[in-house]
């Protein structure tokens, strides 16, 4: 009985231990991913443009939503947001295979 109980108080020693690892992988994540962006905003302006061309080449078999949720994903809120209303613009001029 006493070897269990011993047993069960490791385990939650360890749960936490393995909490807090968690914690610091998801902070270094989300650090890493700001850095990133703002060397990728720097670097490639036309970041957008990029992500937009490439959609609308793989439109027809890529759905709005899926997309900003990648993008959402990415951490790139805003380039999804602006992504939403770039598409509205183009639903307005036609089909992919005009614009590509």
């Amino acid at each position: 009985m006493a070897n269990r109980i011993e047993f069960r108080s490791e385990t939650e020693k360890e749960k936490n231990e393995n909490r807090k690892i968690a914690k610091w992988k998801q902070a270094i994540r989300r650090r890493r991913r700001e850095v990133l962006l703002k060397r990728n905003q720097k670097q490639n302006p036309k970041l957008l443009q990029t992500l937009t061309r490439k959609c609308l080449s793989a439109r027809s078999n890529l759905s709005h939503y899926n997309f900003t949720e990648k993008l959402r994903l990415m951490g790139k809120r805003k380039v999804a947001l602006n992504y939403w209303f770039l598409r509205r613009q183009l639903v307005k001029v036609g089909p992919a295979s005009d614009v590509a």
